[in-house]
């Protein structure tokens, strides 16, 4: 229930963006960005707080071959409708782990995000490179506030 969680306002410490290099050769940045942090308001069992978080993914990607730039926008559903490769390799060049701090009681929340498939488009942006539908999952810790 709403009624049972509250809102934590929260400082971004760090939050940097993930490169990854795809197998056709693009570059791949994606940066994971905290909207909301929200929590029970009593703490559970073992003295902890149940959390959810509210975020969003920023993506930009650097292709070699860049192709005619397409004006036309794609809805999602055009784009899942034109996969032309699946389960693409790739190669960590950076992963980070972004940093929150909870303003109320300093309860620091570390997020890094994990690629789970990239897929290719036949389809390209206004830039001449080409669309993937990237699944992404954020692993997250917790680490309470020292004492002083």
């Amino acid at each position: 229930m709403l009624k049972d969680y509250e809102y934590c306002d929260f400082d971004t410490i760090k939050e940097d963006w993930n490169e990854y290099e795809i197998e056709d050769g693009s570059i791949l940045h994606i940066k994971f960005v905290m909207v909301k942090i929200v929590r029970t308001k009593i703490p559970g069992g073992s003295g902890g707080y149940n959390y959810a978080f509210n975020n969003t993914n920023v993506v930009g990607v650097h292709s070699p071959k860049i192709r005619k730039p397409e004006t036309r926008k794609y809805y999602p559903d055009e784009l899942k409708n034109s996969i032309i490769k699946t389960d693409m390799k790739y190669k960590v060049k950076k992963e980070v782990w972004n940093k929150y701090r909870i303003k109320k009681d300093r309860t620091e929340i570390l997020v890094k995000l994990v690629i789970t498939d990239i897929q290719k488009s036949d389809k390209y942006d206004e830039y001449g490179d080409p669309h993937y539908l990237i699944r992404t999952q954020p692993v997250f810790k917790g680490n309470p506030p020292r004492k002083q």
